[in-house]
């Protein structure tokens, strides 16, 4: 494990273990060579950067915050911990090197979430030991930071999802889906304006970048969204009037103190904007369930009397 931690720190370049790097002989006085480095790139730059970046999340959140020196030193890790948790992992790596610590049962099958030692609960020992480790690490050999993760990978960079599904019926959708490569899901009815029973909305969205074979959740409508009128201008009891004859019988009222007219320095009792609707809330033409909540904005000259 610390290998294959050291190969993804190194961008991908895995080298073989080496259990003994030379040898003594003593009826000869030789020092000899005992294993040869054997390396190969085993995955390849781009992806082992953005695995990188994704596990470096992992060591700024949570308790593993408890094995990171934070020294300045970029790194990145994983936990690990069986279900029965009678083993516990934490293994991490910065461009010198990687590392791997187990805290574990050898004999028996005790919960390490059971224990403690010391006034440190079992599951964060690996994090305590990871720290002594991985500063003397840090001190010794440093470390830069890695390239950026590749965009493409980051994002799925296998296939958009396709555009044109919204309005079709679950049947269409399901063929165009499942011809490109995805795996079709039904979501369910949802809120929608879209005509009832045809496709409202999927998951991933039109055009999100997706691994081919993923699969696309699709929504139908259940047509009960309305576009919302448009009052404002219109004075407030005619506005409230139009609502209610539309169905929408919760409106409440707001005060807003509008701006003078140009060239003028305070508004005009007479002006038109008074006690009328000056914005409201949903807006003009968006689309809402039937006896939506309603707020408009009043305009007034003063809103300190306005209830």
């Amino acid at each position: 494990m610390a290998s294959a931690y050291a190969g993804v720190a190194a961008l991908g370049m895995w080298c073989k273990p080496i259990i003994v790097d030379t040898f003594f002989d003593p009826a000869t006085g030789d020092t000899k060579t005992a294993q040869a480095p054997e390396c190969k790139q085993a995955i390849a730059p781009n992806i082992a950067a953005t695995a990188i970046d994704v596990m470096k999340g992992v060591m700024t959140s949570g308790n593993q915050t408890y094995g990171n020196p934070e020294d300045g030193i970029p790194l990145f890790g994983k936990t690990g911990t069986t279900d029965s948790g009678n083993q516990t992992w934490v293994a991490s790596g910065t461009t010198a090197g990687g590392s791997v610590v187990w805290v574990g049962n050898s004999i028996g099958d005790y919960n390490i979430l059971d224990a403690g030692y010391e006034g440190v609960p079992g599951i964060l020992l690996r994090h305590y030991i990871s720290l002594a480790l991985v500063t003397a690490l840090d001190n010794k050999y440093g470390g830069n930071d890695w390239p950026a993760p590749d965009p493409g990978l980051v994002t799925g960079g296998g296939q958009a999802v396709p555009n044109g599904l919204i309005g079709l019926t679950p049947e269409a959708a399901k063929t165009l889906i499942e011809g490109l490569g995805f795996t079709y899901a039904d979501g369910g009815p949802i809120d929608s304006e879209v005509p009832a029973g045809r496709v409202a909305a999927t998951d991933p969205a039109a055009g999100s970048n997706s691994a081919k074979g993923a699969t696309i959740t699709v929504y139908t409508s259940k047509g009960n969204k309305v576009a919302f009128p448009n009052v404002v201008g219109n004075p407030a009891g005619a506005a409230e009037s139009t609502l209610n004859g539309q169905g929408y019988m919760t409106i409440t009222q707001s005060c807003v103190v509008l701006a003078p007219a140009p060239g003028d320095a305070v508004v005009d009792p007479g002006d038109p904007r008074i006690d009328t609707v000056q914005s409201s809330n949903p807006a003009p033409g968006s689309y809402v369930l039937p006896n939506t909540p309603v707020n408009l904005a009043i305009g007034r000259i003063d809103c300190t009397v306005f209830p």
